[in-house]
């Protein structure tokens, strides 16, 4: 009876787990299949990592922090929006900028890195 109980419990608790929000199957499907595709695409990790670090590490110094000031920069502390442009909010405003400008110079530079690498138009064909 207590390893029926046992079953029981654990089918629960995978029935459970199936059942998040916003999880389907074709989501999971398309993030195995892009993480298949990119690793036959470019089977060099050092390439992978590069390219991955130009854009998150951009996004989670200059991109990110700003965003989440500029909101609650918008909000006095009485509670109400404030409207216009202060000078904080153009500060960030210039943050959010570099950031995007530092991403898509990383961003290009690892993908003409990983075409240089594949096509031989390198040095020696190699990093």
């Amino acid at each position: 009876t207590q390893q029926k109980q046992q079953q029981i419990t654990e089918e629960d608790f995978f029935q459970d787990g199936l059942d998040i929000e916003g999880d389907s199957l074709l989501m999971r499907f398309t993030l195995v299949f892009l993480t298949y595709a990119s690793a036959m695409i470019v089977p060099q990790l050092r390439l992978l990592i590069a390219l991955g670090g130009a854009i998150t590490g951009s996004m989670t110094s200059l991109i990110i922090p700003p965003l989440l000031a500029l909101k609650f920069v918008s909000w006095k502390e009485d509670g109400s929006s404030s409207k216009g442009w202060s000078w904080w909010s153009m500060w960030y405003g210039g943050l959010i900028s570099v950031g995007l400008v530092y991403a898509y110079i990383g961003t290009a530079a690892s993908i003409r890195d990983i075409i240089e690498v594949y096509t031989g138009s390198g040095e020696d064909g190699s990093l």
